[in-house]
């Protein structure tokens, strides 16, 4: 794997892993102060719309698709005029923010009832108040509403500075949020569980203007350093210096233009997907029996953490570097084919060690304060069946990329409609059959068919990744993975202990058991001859970070 590249991701992933380790903290707590009932559910579900936008426009979707347009207008039409191109898009933004703002009152309700309809309707579970918690969820998402006016502000700001390879500044930005809200626990203390869900809504709110204020802040400093003030991008920029490898110096033909808004759409289509299905999980989840929300939400948490660490930061730093239009096609296979290697060797084990420690885990993390051993189980019973969709996942976003300049946009348009159809058609019945675990199965079902899809799509393009090295990519994580599966059922302890034993037995046993799995993993590879020089070299052009 090309140094440059690996050093990108990792830096990207270790402010994404201590966001993560915040997030688990700031979820723990959720769970502590307002359990399962009703209150839990109305910050669910409140929340899921921040947690949304989050994912399709501040630090998902958006941001991710405004990179390429961005990186072959730098290479085009120069620095200059991508610059200009970025101000608009602030301009445009902004205005829309404000009326977003202003029409927060009117939506606020309807966006709650549209989410969650079964809200409220099934019977409460014992101890819960009992009240209606509709109208607080909406009380709750209008506390919050700055963070989604703000939403598209932040995707634009980030999208700049990632397509500049300045990648840093956005990974620490759901660090903000993250601290945002557990200032709310420790500087505001609410015995009361409505209290201490309108405090964590104003914390929402409060994290969304420093998170914009931090990116910001980032860009000024460019600026200042002179990598956005003047039309020769600074020298770690993954923007090329006007005329080096520019096609011509004239803005784009209206074909091309018309051939990059299509392009933007379809990979705003095909990242976005998985949040429509959580919306979809939302709703389907709202009519299922109470707690279904809480239970699925501790749950899809902590999926999301392998997922950040993983693909999030490979697939932010992959952008920039498969969109240029110069870019060699065989530098380009080689920066997939890294990728992939390292997504097989990190993936794979995160997906079978996190579906056999789904109790544990949930056990440890959760179970305590309002949320008792039943709720417990019932999260964990939904992450089992989120885990082995953290493989297709990871693979998903690593290879969207790489097919948003290859393949077919038509391909790539049909799949990305496609995919929520699937989607709905997997959820219903099997939400019928097994409740909120049926819910999460069919997101890790979707997961598999999107990255098979991705895939298949890239090799009929021309791309053949099975072949040679590939197959010891993955050969070697697949059989270590088993062995640290086999190592983990011997040793995990029934899931009568993870439910009864005191706090720290739990965490102290669950440390015992992850360090044996990764010392298994770790050994088995070694003796199947893996060494860390097998991560497949490129020579590249520098693309390193630096801080904001």
């Amino acid at each position: 794997m090309n140094g440059d590249l690996l050093r990108a991701a990792a830096s990207t992933s270790v402010l994404t892993l201590a966001s993560r380790l915040l997030g688990f903290l700031r979820d723990a707590l959720i769970a502590h102060a307002l359990g399962a009932g009703s209150t839990a559910e109305a910050f669910v579900v409140a929340f899921r719309l921040p947690n949304l936008f989050r994912r399709l426009l501040a630090e998902g979707v958006l941001a991710q698709g405004l990179v390429p347009p961005l990186v072959r207008t730098a290479t085009r039409s120069g620095v200059a005029v991508a610059r200009r191109r970025i101000a608009r898009w602030l301009r445009h933004a902004t205005a829309i923010g404000v009326v977003f703002m202003l029409a927060g009152p009117a939506l606020a309700p309807l966006f709650v009832a549209g989410l969650a309809p079964g809200l409220g309707s099934g019977a409460q579970l014992p101890g819960d108040p009992g009240a209606d918690p509709r109208p607080l969820a909406a009380a709750l998402l209008l506390t919050m509403w700055p963070y989604l006016a703000l939403s598209a502000v932040t995707a634009v700001l980030a999208a700049g500075l990632n397509a500049r390879g300045w990648f840093r500044a956005v990974a620490a930005a759901p660090l903000i949020l993250n601290l945002a809200m557990l200032g709310a626990f420790l500087f505001a203390p609410v015995a009361d569980a409505v209290g201490r869900a309108h405090t964590l809504a104003q914390a929402v709110a409060v994290g969304a203007v420093l998170q914009v204020a931090w990116l910001a802040f980032a860009v000024w400093r460019r600026r200042r350093r002179g990598g956005w003030a003047d039309d020769t991008p600074a020298a770690e920029a993954p923007w090329p210096e006007t005329g080096e490898l520019a096609l011509d110096s004239q803005p784009a033909s209206n074909r091309s233009s018309a051939r990059g808004r299509a392009r933007f759409v379809v990979s705003v289509l095909n990242a976005s997907a998985v949040q429509v299905n959580l919306v979809v999980a939302t709703v389907v989840a709202s009519t299922l029996l109470p707690g279904s929300l809480a239970w699925l939400y501790f749950a899809e948490r902590l999926v999301e953490f392998p997922l950040a660490l993983i693909a999030g930061g490979l697939a932010a730093v992959l952008l920039p570097r498969l969109t240029a239009p110069a870019l060699d096609p065989r530098l380009w296979a080689a920066n997939v084919d890294a990728a992939l290697d390292l997504t097989w060797l990190v993936a794979l084990p995160a997906a079978v060690g996190l579906t056999l420690l789904a109790t544990p885990v949930v056990a440890t993390l959760f179970q305590h304060g309002a949320l008792g051993s039943g709720d417990a189980l019932a999260a964990a019973h939904a992450l089992a069946a989120f885990a082995p969709g953290v493989l297709p996942l990871c693979v998903a976003r690593v290879l969207l990329p790489a097919a948003l300049n290859r393949v077919a946009m038509r391909h790539l348009l049909v799949l990305g409609a496609l995919l929520p159809l699937l989607h709905l058609a997997l959820i219903l019945p099997l939400a019928g059959a097994l409740g909120h675990v049926g819910v999460a199965l069919a997101a890790t079902l979707t997961g598999f068919v999107q990255a098979l899809t991705l895939l298949l799509l890239l090799m009929v393009s021309g791309y053949v990744p099975w072949v040679g090295r590939q197959v010891e990519a993955i050969g070697r994580p697949l059989l270590a993975s088993l062995v640290m599966a086999l190592s983990l059922a011997w040793l995990l302890p029934p899931v009568e202990f993870w439910l009864a034993a005191d706090h720290g037995r739990r965490l102290s046993t669950l440390l015992v058991c992850i360090a044996a799995g990764l010392t298994t993993y770790a050994i088995t590879l070694l003796l199947l001859g893996w060494r860390p020089s097998s991560l497949r070299l490129s020579a590249s052009p520098r693309l390193p970070d630096s801080p904001p």
